[in-house]
């Protein structure tokens, strides 16, 4: 039971906090749009993505960690043949590798993570870049790689990221084209 619990529902429970860190985030950057008045820590929606994000990457630890005890038994060359089989089983190609990027994505998920909590908020210019590189991952874990339930909600709850993402550009966009609108019509009340 504690094999279970360590390697199987430390991971369904660390994507599930990938997604509501993923999905908070839009929902923060969607509140400061309207909000001027944003505190440097941001939004309720903010401390959600950091500590969602914080608590997956730390369960997403853990998972990585109980696979190779209870699984693997300590045994990289196991680790390393049962992705290729399992890589192979769903896209007919053996991709091993995948084990590499499985650790560079925890360390890539982790250290945001962190650096986020110590600094009470995301970091601008490497924030879009980890999302853009964890995101196809979880989907290739969550959708190509799982089945039933597990793969229902990740669609959904990818499908609900993909919507927010989606309005939040289009605000961003409105809030654009207003600042550039105000600039000018202030510019031409100096003539």
């Amino acid at each position: 039971m504690l094999n279970d619990l360590s390697v199987y529902v430390s991971i369904w429970v660390s994507m599930t906090a990938w997604f509501v860190g993923a999905i908070s985030r839009e929902l923060a950057t969607h509140q400061s749009l309207h909000c001027k008045a944003v505190s440097r820590m941001g939004t309720p929606y903010e401390s959600v993505y950091r500590w969602s994000w914080l608590a997956g990457a730390i369960l997403l630890s853990i998972h990585i960690i109980a696979s190779y005890e209870f699984v693997h038994h300590w045994s990289h060359e196991a680790a390393l043949e049962a992705t290729g089989v399992e890589s192979f089983q769903v896209t007919g190609y053996r991709a091993s590798w995948g084990v590499y990027v499985n650790f560079a994505f925890m360390i890539v998920w982790i250290g945001y993570s962190f650096a986020m909590v110590y600094r009470r908020s995301r970091v601008p210019r490497l924030d879009p870049l980890v999302i853009v590189f964890l995101a196809p991952i979880v989907f290739s874990a969550t959708v190509v790689f799982e089945t039933g339930v597990l793969r229902t909600a990740s669609i959904v709850a990818f499908f609900l990221l993909i919507g927010l993402t989606w309005r939040r550009i289009r605000l961003q966009h409105s809030v654009q084209r207003n600042t550039e609108t105000s600039q000018l019509s202030a510019e031409n009340s100096k003539c």
